[in-house]
């Protein structure tokens, strides 16, 4: 093989692999970045007092060569008489420049803007997270639900004394099902 087709083969091979789906695997430190400005983006206040992200990974949901960002956002309540917040999050890769031309953005919503992903589902897990798996465009949840929990009260406070709630599952443990879709976050089995 001439020196000539050598040069011209490396060439082509660097091309196909900058063009390949596996060049649009996320390296951990810019998927670590998005997760950070995407929870900057969450509110906080006196009762979500912070909050924190877990089980974080980027995964090609839906077969098209680019991955997403899988995260559970956490938050840590007190006194909440309402669901602490404990969100399976997906981020989607955006195209285009972030906002809009001629607007003007806040700084966490410039930063998160920046990581070129965009918020695209969350939902809510009502109890403790054991184990996530992704298969073929299927997010499994692992959780443990318990009585008494931050994450899915079972009874709020109102003025005539204490109303039962029946989002709540039972007690014990449980795995749920989620398909990733278009865009979308569904959930299809519990």
């Amino acid at each position: 093989m001439s020196r000539t087709n050598a040069t011209s083969l490396l060439c082509m091979a660097v091309v196909l692999l900058l063009v390949s789906p596996a060049s649009q695997a996320l390296d951990k430190a810019r998927m670590d970045a998005a997760v950070k400005a995407h929870l900057a983006l969450f509110s906080t206040d006196d009762i979500v007092e912070e909050r924190f992200a877990q089980r974080a990974s980027a995964v090609d949901l839906d077969g098209d060569g680019v991955e997403e960002i899988l995260f559970m956002a956490t938050a840590r309540c007190v006194g909440a008489n309402f669901d602490c917040p404990n969100e399976l999050v997906v981020l989607a890769a955006t195209a285009g420049a972030p906002g809009q031309a001629g607007k003007r953005l806040e700084p966490d919503v410039l930063a998160a803007a920046q990581t070129g992903y965009g918020l695209a589902g969350s939902e809510q897990i009502p109890g403790e997270v054991q184990a996530v798996r992704v298969l073929k465009g299927t997010i499994e949840i692992a959780f443990l639900a318990q009585q008494d929990s931050p994450v899915c009260k079972r009874s709020f406070s109102t003025d005539q004394g204490r109303q039962a709630t029946t989002h709540c599952p039972a007690p014990g443990r449980h795995t749920w099902t989620y398909r990733w879709s278009r865009g979308k976050l569904t959930k299809v089995s519990s």
